[in-house]
């Protein structure tokens, strides 16, 4: 009903007849209680079950001791753990063993402090599939601030995790390529300067009208030589971007 204010309220009523001596009801005795308190507090209660049920992220509870009490639909999705399988145990059960000790220590002296942690972890699902997740844990207190459960919500970011090694790896691999390249243009530039340096020397001196006539067919020799030194390490140059390019193997 609502009342005089038009704010919309719940009551709990019993209603009693009442009769008279020949059995007769003549009247009716009513009660009410007022649980309008009581009725919003279901109705949250209802609303952030829901959202813990129907949340994207992965929700764990545990009590003081760190016995999981509650997992939400979206572990049983990441983990392939069902809730029997893991209320009433430790979440040690899903340690990839390649985290360092140190980290789960500074965990739990961060949320036994009431403090929130926040961090990743490399964990194992049931299957054996190792997976990271992102994760942000905290204590829950009482009303006289005393620490009775722990949460944590956490989220697959294992595609995130594989894109950075992915950029990571193709970064090294193209500063590999230009330490390469570096490497190649220097030897290439050595290599085209030889013969180059040879036949702009020999035709010098094959000005010199002083040269006798069978140096001058030495010299020749030697240019046409350096000339096919260097059509050779042009055409090892034309190969190489050919092989970038895909035109051959």
């Amino acid at each position: 009903f609502f009342d005089n204010r038009g704010d919309k309220r719940w009551l709990v009523t019993s209603k009693i007849p009442l009769r008279d001596e020949t059995g007769k009801v003549y009247g009716l005795v009513g009660t009410g209680r007022d649980v309008t308190g009581m009725h919003r507090d279901h109705e949250t209660i209802q609303k952030l079950t829901k959202s813990i049920e129907q949340s994207p992220s992965t929700i764990v509870i545990t009590d003081t001791d760190g016995t999981i009490q509650y997992v939400n639909p979206k572990f049983t999705e990441i983990t392939g753990y069902s809730p029997e399988e893991v209320i009433g145990k430790n979440p040690r059960i899903l340690k990839s063993g390649e985290m360092p000790a140190e980290k789960y220590k500074e965990l739990w002296d961060t949320i036994s402090s009431g403090e929130v942690w926040r961090g990743e972890f490399h964990n194992r699902k049931k299957n054996g599939e190792l997976y990271w997740e992102w994760a942000t844990m905290t204590s829950i207190k009482n009303d006289r601030g005393e620490i009775i459960n722990y949460i944590a919500i956490k989220e697959d970011i294992s595609l995130r995790k594989q894109m950075e090694t992915d950029l990571i790896a193709a970064k090294e691999k193209a500063e590999e390529n230009d330490r390469l390249k570096t490497a190649f243009l220097a030897n290439m530039s050595h290599e085209i300067r030889t013969p180059l340096n040879s036949i702009l020397g020999f035709s010098e001196l094959m000005a010199d009208p002083d040269v006798e006539r069978s140096e001058l067919t030495e010299y020749s020799r030697l240019i046409a030589q350096s000339g096919n030194n260097l059509l050779s390490v042009i055409n090892d140059i034309l190969d190489i971007s050919r092989i970038e390019s895909g035109q051959i193997q």
